[in-house]
Formats: C-alpha cells, sequence, structure tokens
C-alpha cells in the first residue's frame, strides 16, 4: 500500500545516497510515503523484468523491489519506465487489512498500482503518482 506523497522529490534520495539516474525525468518524481514502519527503508515499483530475482511479480508488467542492486539497474536505464519509489511500508497483522477494507476504513480503498505508475507521465514528463 502507498499511503500518499510526501513534499521531497527522487533527486534528493538520490543526492543522498550518491547515485545517478540516466533518465533525468526521474529526479521530478515525488517520494512517495509507503508507511510509517522502517520509514528509510526505499521500495520500487518499476516496469520490467529482474534479472536478479529480488524483485516480486505485482501483475500488469510491473515489479516490486527493496534491492539497491535492483534500483540501481533500473536508475542506469536510457528510460527508467513506469516507476513509484516510497520510504518505509505499512503492515498489517493476518486479516487485519480484509476487516479494515470491509468495515470501509478511511485509506482502504483499492487503487491501481499500475494507474498510479503511469497517470504522472504525460503529465509532468515522469513516471510517477499524482
Amino acid at each position: 500500500m502507498i499511503n500518499r506523497p510526501s513534499e521531497r522529490r527522487l533527486k534528493e534520495v538520490l543526492k543522498a545516497a550518491k547515485l545517478e539516474a540516466t533518465d533525468r525525468s526521474v529526479h521530478d518524481l515525488p517520494v512517495l510515503s509507503g508507511g510509517p514502519v522502517v520509514a528509510e527503508s526505499g521500495w520500487v515499483v518499476f516496469e520490467g523484468r529482474d534479472p536478479r530475482k529480488e524483485s516480486f511479480d505485482i501483475g500488469d508488467g510491473l515489479m516490486v523491489t527493496g534491492s539497491l542492486d535492483v534500483f540501481r539497474r533500473i536508475l542506469q536505464r536510457p528510460e527508467a519506465g513506469r516507476l513509484l519509489f516510497t520510504l518505509g511500508y505499512a503492515g498489517w497483522a493476518p486479516g487485519q487489512l480484509d476487516s479494515e477494507m470491509e468495515a470501509g476504513a478511511p485509506g482502504s480503498r483499492s487503487r491501481s498500482i499500475a494507474r498510479r505508475c503511469s497517470t504522472s507521465r504525460s503529465t509532468s514528463g515522469g513516471a510517477g503518482a499524482t
């Protein structure tokens, strides 16, 4: 689950981590808040394959990874493709999320990650959530 955009941009994270991106359009992507658990951990939703097998397939041609090596490889591509970067993650006990969604808890509505990855590509020149 990706909670919300933060005020940070990916270029700040790249600079702090001493990483370079071939596709400079990723610099202006928002850094999203993935949740309050381990808020300094980075997670990447990206388009493509992971030959290192350090990512999970989430459908619609998208993968998710917490691997710095995979993120470096994505940044070296001429075009990054659909990309979301989050810091932190949310966690639930078994069955907790299902219960919250059934009860209509605020923020529990499902939203297509594929749609979020592609919406700002056409409006901001990059990929990411709006």
